[in-house]
């Protein structure tokens, strides 16, 4: 990285030549190429593989299972690396166009159980009658950091082990604000076009950082479409020569930390006189020990989301 107080590089952008080359050359009109993505075991990244097929899927049920082995990734988690990316949801590609597909796909081990991530004990919760007449929504407004390959953010100051905490107003124009407008609108294009729920973007507390909205909508949805949203964007930054970082703290040091925000609401909530319903969820947060909320997200018991609420500079959930 050079002097260990140099500012972190702003990469140059490749896209133009990127489609300019080898997206230029066209797709065969027989032929679809589908992006099967996945979320791995760290329940923040992606692992993706891409099958060709000879015709275009109009619904999710015409999109095969794919049967892969993880050697790797999962031996950790069971001996035996044969597992299925089961489709259950499907997107238009904004990279590739035209009639080509991305599928967010579950992990399945042997028995057809699936792994990994919570989206299938989620998705039975939500079947539930008591539930279903709530009529539970999501508005989720997702945090990041777009950082350079040491994960440092992009335009900060860098000493071993720590960042300097530097703080700029979250409207603020000019300085370096053009490459990550421009990554962030990029970002935004891809999911509107991949038909996401997208709701806006703007520009965080600190330099680097940004949000980028999703829904409202029904809970399996928009939890689908956000995981879908985050893989565009570390497409997009691929492209751009970066990086990008939904941890609560992309590297050590005391400045604004990044979450997800969930606006939440019931049928009852948002019909007329939901106000009452409001104060009463209120209520009986106010009484749960913030511990036990936090133990549900992140992989370590809410050890990682610790790092976002000690001040000065933190968000709430």
């Amino acid at each position: 990285m050079g002097s260990p107080h140099a500012m972190a590089e702003l990469p140059r952008p490749w896209s133009i030549a990127f489609e300019a080359g080898p997206l230029a050359i066209p797709y065969p009109e027989d032929k679809v190429m589908m992006d099967y993505i996945c979320v791995n075991q760290t329940r923040l990244d992606f692992q993706n593989k891409t099958r060709v097929l000879d015709f275009e899927p109009q619904y999710l049920a015409e999109v095969p299972d794919w049967e892969i082995s993880m050697f790797n990734t999962y031996e950790l988690i069971d001996p035996r690396p044969e597992l299925t990316m089961r489709p259950v949801a499907m997107f238009k590609d904004p990279f590739r166009k035209g009639k080509n597909k991305i599928v967010l796909c579950q992990f399945l081990d042997r028995g057809k159980v699936p792994i990994v991530n919570t989206r299938a004990p989620c998705e039975e919760f939500l079947k539930q009658d008591h539930i279903r007449e709530k009529d539970p929504w999501v508005g989720c407004e997702q945090e990041y950091y777009m950082t350079d390959r040491a994960g440092v953010p992009l335009g900060w100051k860098f000493k071993p082990g720590f960042v300097d905490n530097w703080c700029y107003d979250a409207l603020d124009m000019g300085k370096q604000s053009g490459f990550e407008r421009l990554l962030a609108e990029y970002h935004a294009k891809a999911c509107l076009y991949a038909g996401i729920m997208f709701g806006g973007i703007s520009r965080e507390e600190s330099v680097g950082q940004w949000e980028y909205q999703i829904g409202p909508g029904d809970m399996m949805t928009m939890a689908d479409h956000l995981v879908v949203s985050r893989y565009l964007m570390v497409r997009c930054a691929e492209i751009f020569g970066t990086h990008v970082s939904f941890k609560p703290k992309a590297a050590p040091g005391s400045y604004w930390a990044s979450g997800v925000h969930l606006n939440y609401s019931t049928k009852g909530m948002r019909d007329e006189g939901g106000i009452k319903e409001i104060e009463a969820a209120c209520k009986k947060l106010a009484i749960t020990p913030q511990h036990k909320v936090l133990e549900h997200y992140d992989r370590n018991h809410g050890e990682d989301n610790k790092k976002r609420h000690r001040r000065p500079l933190y968000t709430q959930l």
